[in-house]
């Protein structure tokens, strides 16, 4: 049901407009088919009710909260990626990305801030979500037009594993971002790199 709701989203999204800045992750909109998040939400919700000790705590609590995310109820999908966390389980980085992207999607950006230096300011490394809570760090710099650190939490993100899409969308980011800085040379490489992914 979750997938459903989320192919509809991606069906309804239109090109790229070049002269706003890209953003890396999907945005919420609203969907076409929201019935098919509340069907998630509902069926996770009962896996949260009969089996509450299960080992499918975190994945209904991250549905739930990702599927609130596309409904652009930010207050619930922020709580559910909080309660993730509070498990310190091998979904916490997931939840920490999560949690940050539904910050800055509803222009908290002091929260989104210290939700990223939670996840990123750590010991532990989470890999490849590591990398994607850096991106969102960058998209969170550019919406605040502090260009050099989105310069480098951008770099710093792309050097870790990406899906292509999102690696693509990042370096084209980054193109913008030099661009704005008139390193022109450097945002002809960085435009040059998204057609790598």
């Amino acid at each position: 049901a979750f997938e459903k709701g989320v192919e509809s989203v991606n069906q309804s999204r239109s090109g790229v407009d070049r002269t706003r800045y890209l953003s890396i992750f999907s945005e919420p909109e609203a969907a076409p088919d929201g019935s098919a998040f509340e069907e998630a939400i509902q069926k996770s919700a009962a896996i949260l009710r009969e089996h509450p000790n299960s080992k499918w705590v975190d994945d209904a609590l991250l549905l739930i909260g990702r599927s609130r995310y596309y409904q652009q109820n930010y207050v619930g999908a922020a709580e559910k990626f909080r309660e993730v966390i509070a498990l310190r389980d091998d979904r916490e980085g997931e939840a920490h990305f999560w949690l940050a992207q539904t910050l800055v999607a509803a222009d908290r950006y002091t929260e989104a801030a210290e939700a990223l230096r939670a996840g990123l300011e750590r010991d532990r490394d989470f890999g490849a979500w590591t990398a994607r809570m850096r991106l969102v760090r960058a998209e969170l710099r550019v919406r605040q037009e502090e260009w050099a650190e989105a310069e480098a939490a951008l770099e710093a993100g792309l050097e870790g594993s990406l899906p292509d899409d999102v690696g693509g969308r990042a370096a084209f980011l980054l193109g913008q971002v030099h661009e704005t800085l008139e390193k022109y040379d450097a945002a002809q490489s960085a435009y040059e790199r998204v057609l790598e992914y």
